[in-house]
């Protein structure tokens, strides 16, 4: 997806072209939102992992959303509220590193509530510091092995820079 905006950039201004976000952007987050959370119980972690990644990527479409001007904020504080609440069972210590990294740097830059936030970058700050991640570089590096663009995130990276400060 990033590829196609990237492209298209190249080409035209997408960000006031209407037809370019139900084209290539609302068919996945359809697909992510239709994607329905397997009943996990509390020894399954390898659900609950994938259910994060689930609610990340919905927050990460929703920032893309954004660029475009669509309205992402009725609905990302509800999946920052269940992405929170899973960060709060053991999840934090099975998932694997550079995907919880990736996750927790989708959601601290989401729409979401001053305490997720809080909450988000202080297991996010907490993570960089085991990982030896001590610069935006490295963890701008980290998260595009999973999917992340500063050109296209602008916003969202500089947020991100502010846990180096």
């Amino acid at each position: 997806m990033q590829d196609i905006i990237r492209a298209e950039v190249q080409q035209q201004d997408i960000w006031q072209d209407t037809m370019f976000p139900g084209l290539h952007i609302s068919p996945i987050l359809g697909d992510l939102l239709a994607m329905r959370p397997a009943d996990v119980d509390e020894e399954e972690h390898a659900g609950k992992i994938l259910e994060a990644f689930r609610l990340a990527a919905i927050l990460y479409v929703s920032a893309l959303r954004a660029r475009f001007g669509i309205d992402t904020l009725s609905g990302d504080p509800i999946y920052s509220w269940k992405l929170y609440s899973l960060l709060s069972s053991s999840l934090l210590e099975e998932a694997p590193p550079l995907l919880l990294t990736w996750i927790l740097s989708v959601a601290f830059t989401s729409q979401c509530l001053p305490e997720q936030r809080n909450r988000f970058a202080e297991v996010l700050q907490g993570l960089l510091a085991t990982m030896e991640i001590t610069n935006f570089g490295y963890l701008k590096e980290s998260i595009e092995q999973i999917v992340w663009d500063e050109g296209i995130l602008v916003t969202q990276s500089q947020s991100l820079r502010t846990l180096f400060r």
